[in-house]
């Protein structure tokens, strides 16, 4: 996965054949094996400065946030609130011994953004936010022997019943 933070300027960003046009203070996500085009706006091109990053729990990282393929473009955040979590997660990358702050500081960009998608959309139905969590619990937790559909209802407090209604 790969987040870009504008930095100044404008671009033109398409993914699975929608086009997005980028300005100053957005976001925006590359998600693994998707098409993609990007570039700078000739009369104000753009600098950004990106976080790439993989992982078992990425995807249920950036769906907690409410970052996904779907919507890869994100409200404008200030330079001076994401800006300094980038330039450090980059210094970090270059070192093998900080992978554990890089990964923190994954965590502290995805929440921002996550924090200002929550702040522009309208608020999830109940059912939606439902069926989210239990996306991001089938995600985090498949690989375990122990996991099963009981214990996915069990985590989410809902009958069975429930959880087959929310897939159909």
């Amino acid at each position: 996965y790969i987040i870009h933070y504008v930095i100044h300027g404008k671009g033109i960003f398409i993914i699975n054949n929608k086009q997005y046009e980028i300005d100053k203070g957005q976001t925006f996500l590359i998600t693994p094996f998707t098409t993609i085009f990007y570039y700078p706006e000739q009369s104000d091109p753009w600098e950004y400065i990106w976080v790439e990053f993989t992982g078992e729990t990425a995807g249920s990282i950036l769906r907690e946030a409410g970052m996904t393929a779907r919507n890869p473009v994100f409200p404008e955040a200030s330079e001076k609130e994401m800006l300094p979590y980038f330039e450090r997660a980059d210094r970090c990358a270059r070192d093998w011994n900080h992978r554990g702050e890089a990964a923190g500081l994954i965590r502290t960009i995805t929440g921002q953004i996550g924090d200002l998608i929550s702040k522009t959309q309208a608020v999830m139905s109940e059912q939606e936010e439902t069926l989210a969590k239990a996306v991001a619990c089938m995600e985090s937790n498949y690989h375990y022997e122990s996991f099963s559909v009981s214990a996915l209802c069990e985590m989410l407090g809902i009958s069975r019943a429930t959880l087959y209604r929310l897939f159909t």
